[in-house]
């Protein structure tokens, strides 16, 4: 397995579906996630949903 100190994976739509399966994994796998949802609620329980302390979600407000 490559080394992933230090690395982070920046996921969009990563609430449901293989956005969270992959966020879950590369949590899991030692990377930091910064998942992002459209939702906030569903964003914040994807994140706490994925068991992983390298997991988190980020609140990202859309520029206009």
């Amino acid at each position: 397995m490559h080394n992933v100190e230090n690395k982070v994976a920046f996921i969009s739509g990563a609430n449901s579906g293989i956005g969270f399966e992959t966020a879950k994994k590369l949590g899991e796998l030692g990377v930091k996630v910064i998942l992002r949802a459209r939702d906030v609620t569903k964003g914040k329980v994807a994140a706490s949903d994925s068991t992983s302390a390298n997991v988190e979600y980020a609140y990202l407000d859309k520029q206009g």
